[in-house]
């Protein structure tokens, strides 16, 4: 079974990307902040991260220049956008 963690401040958000991602047959971890996201991969594995962009503190960008530096999650399917 593929495994995701969705990682996103709002509530809502994390709990209906989890249901509709759960229903679909993946195994699917939430936590709220980037610095969770990071402490969370450094002791699961997962197959996809999902990043929301605007959190407070470390946001989706920060988190995932974080996670393409880690050499045991570098290779994560997702890439940073631009920001034009």
């Amino acid at each position: 079974m593929k495994r995701i963690l969705v990682v996103d401040d709002d509530m809502v958000t994390r709990k209906t990307a989890s249901y509709i991602l759960g229903k679909e047959g993946y195994h699917v971890d939430s936590v709220e902040t980037g610095q969770r996201c990071l402490t969370t991969l450094a002791n699961e594995y997962y197959d996809l991260v999902l990043l929301d962009i605007e959190m407070p503190v470390m946001d989706g960008f920060e988190t995932l220049r974080y996670i393409r530096n880690n050499p045991s999650t570098k290779k994560l399917p997702g890439r940073i956008p631009d920001r034009r």
